[in-house]
């Protein structure tokens, strides 16, 4: 097996569902905030094309994102954040960053490119936010004082 993955593994849509967590985008089960934590399973294997299964000397790696996330977005055309290509730092979990915070601020503050129907669904979830914001906090003045 090779030192190195042929390309950089994807470990989130960078722009849309992990940047806005508590957003409940389309496609989603519930917004990123709503999970107690993640987790990235990979399968790494090698292509054979001379024999019937095509892959060989499959090995399975399992770790949290942050644990092997790189600084690089695994696309040059897509908004996707990236993890390490070494396969030794994907085994062990030796990712770019020190912590899940360093992690989390490097991504959630990386200036993702948005095109214009991400930005008409993002305020439109934003839009929605808020007036369910505004509906509860009337609801909240609507109710009798406790004693």
């Amino acid at each position: 097996m090779s030192r190195n993955t042929n390309s950089r593994i994807t470990l989130y849509t960078g722009n849309t569902y992990f940047k806005h967590p508590n957003l409940h985008w389309p496609g989603t089960f519930r917004p990123f905030s709503d999970y107690a934590g993640h987790v990235d399973i990979l399968l790494l294997y090698t292509l054979n094309l001379e024999t019937r299964g095509r892959a060989e000397e499959l090995e399975l790696i399992v770790q949290e994102p942050w644990r092997i996330g790189s600084k690089e977005r695994s696309s040059t055309t897509r908004e996707y954040i990236g993890a390490v290509t070494e396969i030794e730092r994907l085994r062990e979990g030796r990712g770019d960053f020190a912590s899940e915070d360093e992690f989390y601020t490097y991504w959630r503050n990386f200036p993702f490119r948005l095109s214009p129907g991400i930005q008409r669904t993002l305020s439109r979830l934003v839009a929605d936010q808020r007036a369910e914001l505004e509906a509860l906090r009337a609801q909240h003045q609507d109710d009798p004082p406790s004693t």
